[in-house]
């Protein structure tokens, strides 16, 4: 209860640090530099190497277990909204960085659809940033209201043990030896006639894989149709199952330009969806 309660300043969990140090006789062992680089086998410093060798060994069984149904880690995604035309006219880029799971994969499935009645696919391209070695050819099967689309790569993802929080830190900013095994691909699309409706609205769905960070911007600084007047009039809602909750748009630096960051990314098969309201040019002056 000391412990736990923070009292008698620390000497309780000092003294069971102390029983626990002797009992196992930690400083004759662990806590011992003679007893770490003593010979194990007649092996100088074995007790080193069988140290690493099974620090690799329950690395890799954790990191198994942990991704073994997700062939797929998507670490950031970025979505911008360009809009012309009171939104008649969008162009969205879609950018993402994944890292391969398991050996064997050659590709990445998103899907795209339609909401609005009138809604029309336009031009779409994608290529990689990210490594520059690597490069991919999307291959799209649907119709006009919905379609599935593969993006195949030249060849398959590199895939080694490499915990999350330092490939976070990527692409380009890490030693090559890591930072070889970030992807970072981007798909720019058009949409016509999809957001000029009465009840614009985007979504997006995380489905199987987990997005650990995702990042929205909604940019109407190049409209000069009918769009919000302020941040105010942007709603954004996530939904995972029945469960609902709102997040909020943020303003940036740059007039009509909004923005929603979830950090904590969307789990798998949570929804995101923006909702604004559009006025007309004078209404917005």
């Amino acid at each position: 209860m000391a412990i736990l309660l923070g009292l008698d300043e620390g000497k309780t969990l000092l003294l069971v640090a102390q029983k626990i140090s002797s009992g196992l006789q930690l400083s004759a062992t662990i806590l011992s530099q003679e007893w770490w680089f003593s010979s194990i086998w007649g092996v100088p410093g074995g007790r080193i190497f069988l140290a690493i060798f099974f620090c690799g060994v329950l690395t890799n069984a954790l990191f198994t277990i942990k991704y073994r149904n997700k062939p797929l880690s998507v670490l950031a995604t970025s979505i911008e909204l360009r809009f012309t035309h009171g939104g008649a006219e969008v162009v969205t880029t879609r950018t993402q960085t994944v890292v391969a799971n398991r050996p064997g994969i050659a590709a990445y499935f998103f899907n795209s659809a339609l909401d609005s009645p009138n809604g029309t696919f336009g031009a779409q391209t994608c290529w990689i940033k990210h490594p520059h070695d690597l490069s991919v050819t999307p291959r799209v099967v649907g119709n006009s209201r919905s379609k599935e689309i593969y993006l195949c790569y030249s060849k398959e993802l590199p895939y080694g043990l490499v915990p999350r929080w330092i490939l976070h830190w990527g692409p380009n900013r890490l030693p090559k030896f890591i930072d070889r095994y970030l992807v970072e691909q981007v798909v720019r699309s058009v949409s016509l006639n999809e957001y000029n409706s009465e009840t614009p609205k985007f979504q997006t769905t995380s489905t199987r894989y987990q997005h650990l960070s995702i990042n929205i911007k909604l940019d109407f600084s190049h409209d000069v149709g009918p769009r919000p007047r302020s941040v105010d009039d942007i709603r954004v809602v996530r939904r995972l199952a029945n469960a609902v909750r709102d997040e909020r748009a943020n303003p940036t630096s740059t007039a009509d330009i909004y923005e929603v960051d979830v950090g904590g990314g969307l789990s798998k098969d949570e929804t995101i969806t923006i909702m604004w309201d559009r006025h007309n040019q004078a209404s917005h002056a």
